[in-house]
């Protein structure tokens, strides 16, 4: 029987995930919200220090409706590694990929930040 913690906040899902993993802790089994309700369930239970760091998080957390997962930073930056080293034509291939085949599955705003980060590299 999973063991549920409940908090009221408003969460970026993954966000929260990334904010939970980088804290140290173990992953959440899964993370149920409603409206400004979160509730964060472990198959096994925190101990008590654990507890107490969830909490925190929790408590810090800033749900960013554009937040790009790190996940997919780090995909971000190597796309950004390739194309600094990469003509135009290449750069423009690129872009239309992400908008043909990435974008459709993310916010406008993180499809936006990825513009600005390729733009950046490229200067166009």
């Amino acid at each position: 029987m999973d063991t549920e913690y409940d908090f009221v906040q408003t969460v970026n899902t993954q966000q929260l995930v990334d904010e939970i993993n980088t804290a140290g802790l173990p992953a959440a089994d899964y993370i149920n919200t409603s409206g400004n309700c979160v509730s964060i369930f472990y198959v096994n239970p925190l101990t008590t220090d654990q507890q107490s760091t969830l909490t925190t998080v929790v408590a810090n957390h800033v749900a960013n409706p554009n937040y790009i997962p790190l996940a997919t930073q780090a995909q971000i930056n190597t796309l950004v590694a390739y194309l600094n080293n990469s003509n135009p034509t290449i750069v423009n291939t690129t872009r239309a990929v992400i908008v043909s085949n990435i974008a459709p599955n993310l916010p406008i705003g993180t499809i936006t930040a990825i513009n600005a980060q390729i733009k950046a590299i490229v200067g166009s």
